[in-house]
Order: structure tokens, then C-alpha cells, then sequence
């Protein structure tokens, strides 16, 4: 039985922590050959404690301690307090456990780091999560880590290939796995739940500088100064952001058009019933709620950011895209969606439908199973 091990500190609940708890999902529901932990560094996890399907939580702490996700300054030193307390602590873990496969999603520069001066005998691989920003620390970790990797998972296609051309690994190094983010039977049961709206756009996640929710809020202030869109918006999601938006509705009159829905565990119940689905983010690898809102069946207009939603929607043919970023454009898509022929709006749902299948809980586990059986990164190390 291979001994698999997840690393993945989070200090807010990002769609990367969700993605971590699925990929173990997935090895434990499809096969009896893996022996799944996650760590556990501040009690992030601790909330699937006990699961159904066994997977293993490792505490790296003997008493909980409140770290903040929220603000720039405030979110880094909380990592860089976590990466201290827990650099020997994950060296003697690899040394006493001797997992076969360690699986990094983020704080990835500490596993990196004991990398480049240790020895282990367990494999590495790097789970890129989300698009990666690159600077000068992190281009040289990498060019020295990454020669001791077994292999890089991308979550995109485009993501693979801009890791290859980043000269810091060999191409057969370099997997494409999409994220397990659809999971069927569990969907099909939230979405029956009931919503108190109707009629409205709908836009989901962190309140943050990356989804670039003003972007939003001044095209619909537009639109309804002009009577162009009577349905409310809806956005979901908690966020440092969070008291910059409100300030934002009250000062221009947007309080009966605009509702803050705040973090809600279920957000099929509120796709499903959506007239479009509406993603502005600045960067996205590869956008989880566009995705969700795909297997809804729900009408998309998403920015052409790198490096998910452009892949995902191939060029128009999944929804509507529009310029990153740009004011204009969003408002023109936004038009151009609400004068479409109801046969066009029913293509491009049925076309963004077949390509979420993608990343099915079914699918990942088939392409992680394969990578983690492979021979030949075994012999390469």
C-alpha cells in the first residue's frame, strides 16, 4: 500500500483547500491501494476529522493558535509564522514516516526548501495551485528544487506549458491534471435546495484584490442607470475586500440591487437558478465556481485572464469572454449575452457542460492513479 501525504497549510478556506480534501477523496473512494494523510498545521482540517472515507489527519501543533487570512501584510506574516514553526516538524515526519509521495499544493517553498538540503526518501511532487506568479525567489527555488522533484502537476494546459517554458524542469516532468471538482450525486442533491431570489446574475468567491469585484459593480451600476439589466446581483463569498464593496453599494444607491450573500456552503442551489454566471477575475488556474457553474447548466461571461477561464471556455464557444480586466468590454458581453437567440445561449450551456465532465472526481483519480503507478518517474529519481 503506497503511504500518500498532502501538504497544504491554508489560513482561509480557498478553493485550493477544497481541492486537496477532493484529490484525497477520490484515491480513498476509487481504490484500496493508498494509505491517504493530510497534515494538519493549525486545525484547517480538522473539520473532516473522523470522514468517511479515512483519510488520515496528522497535527502538526499541540495547541491551536487563530492565524489571519485577511489583508496582504497580515496573511504573509501568518504563513511566514507557520512556515517556522513547522519546517523541522515536516523534516522529522518525512525522516520517521517515510511516506512514499508527498503532494505539495501551497506553502510550497518550505517542502522545497528541505528539498534542496536533505535527503528523503519520499518523492515530491508539485501541485501547482493556481496561476503562478513568478519572482526572483521563486524562479531560483525552483530552478534547484525542481531538479530533485519526481514530477509538477498543472491544474491547466496552459499551465504546463508556461512551467516548460519557464526552463526549470524537463518536459516529461510536466502532468496536466485537472482538479476533482465535480462530484455528481453530491451536486444533484444540493441542488434541489431552495433560494429566496429569482431572477438574477450571480458572481462567487473571495472578496479580494484577484476576483476584481469592482470591475463588476461598476458595470452594473451602468447598466442599471441606464435600465439595461433589471435583475439583482448576487455575489457570494467572505473577504478583506468585504467593507470597501458595502462602502461601494451604499455610496452609489446599489442596495436593492446588489446583495452581499456573505460564504454559503452550497452554491449549486443559487447557480442553478441563475440567468448568468459572471467571473472577473484578474487570474484564475483554472477557476473552480466557473466550472461549477458549467455543470449547472448556468450561462458563463468570464475574463480572458491566465489561465483557466480562457482554456476553459475555448475562445466564445463555452460562453462569453471578455478583455481582462477591461470596463468596456465586460459590459459589451454582458449585452451581447442578453441579445442572444435562446438556440446560441443553449449551445454554448450544452458545450460548457461536456468540457466540466473534465473534472469529474472519476477522471482526476484516473490521471493521479496513473502518475502515482508510473514507472518510469520512479526510476528517473
Amino acid at each position: 500500500m503506497k503511504k500518500i501525504v498532502y501538504w497544504s497549510p491554508v489560513i482561509s478556506k480557498i478553493a485550493t483547500f477544497n481541492a486537496v480534501i477532493r484529490s484525497a477523496e477520490s484515491l480513498k473512494t476509487y481504490s484500496s491501494d493508498y494509505d491517504v494523510t493530510i497534515i494538519n498545521t493549525i486545525g484547517e482540517y480538522d473539520e473532516i476529522k473522523n470522514n468517511k472515507h479515512n483519510i488520515k489527519i496528522v497535527d502538526f501543533f499541540k495547541k491551536k493558535k487563530n492565524y489571519s487570512g485577511s489583508g496582504y501584510f497580515k496573511t504573509r506574516i501568518s504563513l511566514l509564522k507557520i512556515f517556522l514553526k513547522n519546517f523541522f516538524k515536516l523534516k522529522k515526519f518525512l525522516e520517521q514516516d517515510k511516506p512514499d509521495f508527498l503532494i505539495i499544493h501551497l506553502l510550497t517553498s518550505l517542502p522545497l526548501i528541505l528539498l534542496v538540503f536533505f535527503n528523503f526518501k519520499t518523492k515530491f511532487i508539485l501541485r501547482i495551485s493556481g496561476y503562478p506568479k513568478m519572482n526572483f525567489f521563486r524562479y531560483v527555488l525552483w530552478k534547484i528544487a525542481l531538479k530533485k522533484i519526481c514530477c509538477v502537476i498543472s491544474p491547466t494546459q496552459k499551465t504546463s506549458e508556461y512551467m516548460y517554458n519557464l526552463n526549470v524542469i524537463k518536459k516529461d516532468k510536466i502532468f496536466t491534471i485537472y482538479d476533482p471538482i465535480i462530484k455528481y450525486k453530491q451536486i444533484k442533491e444540493l441542488l434541489n435546495q431552495k433560494v429566496n431570489f429569482n431572477n438574477y446574475y450571480i458572481a462567487i468567491g473571495r472578496l479580494t484584490k484577484q476576483k476584481n469585484l469592482f470591475l463588476l459593480l461598476k458595470v452594473f451600476k451602468d447598466l442599471y442607470e441606464n435600465n439595461l439589466v433589471k435583475e439583482k446581483l448576487l455575489i457570494i463569498g467572505e473577504g478583506e475586500l468585504r467593507t470597501e464593496i458595502i462602502k461601494f453599494i451604499n455610496l452609489n444607491n446599489l442596495n436593492n440591487k446588489v446583495i452581499l450573500l456573505g460564504y454559503k456552503k452550497n452554491v449549486f442551489k443559487y447557480l442553478f437558478n441563475a440567468k448568468a454566471f459572471l467571473l472577473t477575475s484578474l487570474w484564475e488556474d483554472p477557476g473552480f465556481a466557473l466550472i461549477e457553474a458549467a455543470f449547472c447548466r448556468v450561462s458563463l461571461i468570464s475574463s480572458d485572464c491566465n489561465n483557466g477561464p480562457r482554456e476553459f471556455l475555448e475562445f466564445k464557444n463555452n460562453g462569453f469572454l471578455f478583455k481582462s480586466n477591461s470596463k468596456h468590454d465586460l459590459k459589451q458581453k454582458i449585452l451581447e449575452f442578453i441579445n442572444s437567440d435562446e438556440m446560441s445561449i443553449k449551445n454554448k450551456k450544452l458545450n460548457a457542460l461536456k468540457e466540466a465532465h473534465k473534472f469529474s472526481f472519476f477522471k482526476h483519480y484516473l490521471n493521479l492513479n496513473n502518475l502515482l503507478i508510473n514507472e518510469n518517474l520512479s526510476k528517473s529519481l
